[in-house]
């Protein structure tokens, strides 16, 4: 036994050993990450379609608008409060989360924006 004898039973680690254990540093959740990024992206192209290839297609605008819209938001809206988790530990990997939030972020308003714009011409010229 390397620590003291502790009386519920738990190895205490003793104090001058000069031996700790290593917590592993917190990371950002790539995956949701990069989920929240291919829905902004997929609904602005697609919503960039929708006005300049395919004659204002009102279909594809409302679908670029729930990807970019609520999709992507709340995709990215769990990656942050995991993030979040993760920054909270001893040491953090991944300094490029904040700004890639954030470069997300911008491209799902513009995917709900040019999908709104669509939706709006297609509902003022009927």
């Amino acid at each position: 036994m390397s620590g003291n004898a502790d009386p519920w039973g738990y190895d205490v680690p003793d104090p001058n050993s000069g031996g700790g254990v290593a917590l592993p540093p917190g990371k950002p959740p790539t995956l949701w990450i990069a989920a929240a990024a291919a829905c902004a992206s997929l609904a602005l192209v697609g919503g960039l379609a929708a006005v300049f290839v395919l004659d204002r297609s009102l279909v594809l605008a409302a679908i670029c608008w729930l990807l970019a819209g609520p999709v992507a938001v709340l995709v990215l809206g769990q990656f942050v409060r995991l993030d979040e988790r993760q920054r909270a530990r001893a040491f953090y990997e991944g300094d490029w989360a904040r700004p890639a939030s954030i470069a997300v972020g911008v491209a799902a308003l513009l995917g709900v924006v040019v999908s709104a714009y669509v939706i709006a011409d297609w509902v003022a010229t009927r």
